[in-house]
């Protein structure tokens, strides 16, 4: 079947909002994140067409100053699929990604799924690090923490420079936030100020510094969740961290926390009462692979 490449332009929203339909359940964000690449230069989505009809696409976001080439947003048309466009819409971002000059390229997805794993891997990328991902709705209780474990705000300069020290609480030394990781850099003190409603906190015990959190409120259309990633040294101070921002979530009157932590203490806090009470979990992999020799 002949098919054209080329750039979205915003005349794709109905074949966007169609793709939506199909994909999560439904539950897809990639009408709000067609509304951004259609206004932010530094992203660049383009699609595959079949008799000018929009059928798979992708995006390559550029960060971190232009070095890494964010791969975002891979879609293909439900009446399509297996029949090989994803792995074309693949290629294509690596080829854009080389060609806007980036030297990286990175992304994250489930791999609870295998397909995006091996389509990261068809071009040359390989898990990195992972987090475990589970959503809980309905906030109802405040839970009690460990009393030991004092949580306090910390400014974005601060929470950086915890991320990048050499004691290997912040995986790799790249701080993941929703769908995204940056590294621990002065970009990433730039981009996280510009998040709507983030907090940082610390967890110390002693005066020791146990634990790292981001976190912050994110419209889901209609409703308010919850975004937080937890750096923990142990199920104590991932709990501490936790029931701290759902204590402020009940205040709120936010219902829905999204939570990220480290994949080695999945097996430790599996049997927590809110852990049994999660609606969904998915382990969320950071692919990463070199563009430029």
């Amino acid at each position: 079947m002949n098919f054209e490449t080329r750039a979205l332009r915003e005349n794709d929203r109905e074949a966007i909002e169609e793709i939506a339909r199909t994909t999560w359940e439904g539950h897809d964000h990639l009408p709000k994140m067609f509304d951004e690449w259609m206004t932010n230069p530094e992203c660049h989505p383009i699609g595959i067409t079949i008799e000018e009809q929009l059928v798979a696409l992708g995006c390559v976001r550029l960060i971190e100053e232009g070095k890494t080439a964010w791969l975002e947003g891979l879609r293909v048309y439900k009446g399509i699929r297996g029949k090989g466009y994803a792995r074309r819409i693949t290629d294509l971002l690596k080829e854009l990604a080389i060609k806007l000059g980036a030297i990286r390229a990175r992304l994250t997805t489930s791999l609870d799924n295998p397909i995006p794993r091996k389509l990261a891997e068809s071009i040359g990328m390989t898990c990195v690090s992972s987090l475990d991902i589970i959503w809980i709705t309905k906030l109802r209780h405040r839970m009690q923490p460990d009393e030991s474990i004092v949580i306090d705000d910390c400014n974005v300069e601060e929470f950086v420079r915890y991320s990048r020290e050499e004691n290997g609480l912040v995986p790799r030394k790249v701080i993941t936030h929703f769908w995204y990781a940056l590294d621990a850099t002065d970009y990433a003190v730039h981009r996280l100020k510009e998040i709507s409603g983030v907090r940082f906190l610390t967890a110390k015990k002693e005066s020791k510094l146990v634990g790292l959190a981001i976190g912050y409120p994110r419209d889901q259309g209609d409703h308010t969740e919850w975004c937080t990633t937890i750096y923990p040294t142990s199920k104590e101070s991932l709990l501490a961290l936790l029931y701290h921002q759902m204590s402020r979530c009940i205040e709120a009157g936010i219902e829905s926390v999204m939570i990220q932590y480290p994949s080695k203490f999945k097996e430790s806090v599996k049997d927590n009462s809110l852990w049994k009470t999660a609606r969904h979990s998915i382990t969320l992999g950071l692919f990463e692979g070199r563009l430029q020799v």
